[in-house]
């Protein structure tokens, strides 16, 4: 009798747990996408000579959830002056000239 009941009870869970697969069909994480810097921080330095020649500089950026995209992702950036500024008056205080500033749009 303990041996049928045991023998049972087995193969019901065996039969129970085979569709543990269908958990990975779904996803299960937040898709973002993020940029990729040389260290832990948000932001990475690149030293560029000014010599008047066009320099091309590349960021790079990566997505994250289960899944891989499944079509072409197009990323934009925009500008934000709160993080200069804030750093401005951090390093410099109230000396406005000496305060770093964006470089213009066309440059």
């Amino acid at each position: 009798m303990k041996r049928s009941f045991i023998a049972i009870l087995a193969i019901s869970i065996l039969c129970s747990s085979c569709k543990d697969n269908e958990v990975f069909d779904k996803e299960m994480y937040k898709n973002e996408v993020a940029l990729i810097s040389s260290d832990y921080h948000n932001t990475f330095k690149e030293v560029v000579q000014l010599t008047g020649e066009e320099v091309i500089g590349y960021i790079a950026a990566s997505s994250g959830g289960t899944h891989a995209p499944t079509k072409d992702l197009v990323i934009g950036l925009e500008e934000d002056a709160a993080p200069l500024a804030k750093y401005n008056f951090a390093v410099y205080d109230n000396a406005d000239e000496l305060y770093a500033k964006l470089l213009p749009k066309e440059k």
